[in-house]
Order: C-alpha cells, then structure tokens, then sequence
C-alpha cells in the first residue's frame, strides 16, 4: 500500500504529461477521452460508494 501511495504522483505526472502531448498534437483524441472520462466518472464513484456500503454492512 505504501508503494501504491509513493508511485501514485509519478504515474499521475506520465499520465498528465501524455494526456497534454495528445492534447497538442491531436485535439479531437484529447478530447474524446475527456468525454468518455467524465462519462466514467459517476460509475466509479456509485461502485466505490456501493463497495464500501456493502463492506460496513458485512461488518454489522
């Protein structure tokens, strides 16, 4: 878990700074990403907030 934690800003870095070079050299990918991130966004966080009810619920 620590390890998760220590690499977490250099992966979010790379993926920042390829996400600003496809950004630059083609908009329409860039931007078809973001869509289908924001799309993604609500479905991750309904599913994390789900796991987490059903894991206070087991342990009750």
């Amino acid at each position: 878990m620590l390890a998760l934690r220590l690499l977490g800003f250099p992966i979010a870095v790379a993926a920042f700074a390829i996400l600003y070079v496809i950004a630059t050299k083609a908009p329409e990918a860039a931007e078809v990403t973001n869509i289908i991130l924001w799309l993604l966004l609500p479905v991750t966080l309904t599913a994390k907030l789900g796991h987490k009810l059903l894991n206070r619920k087991q342990e009750n």
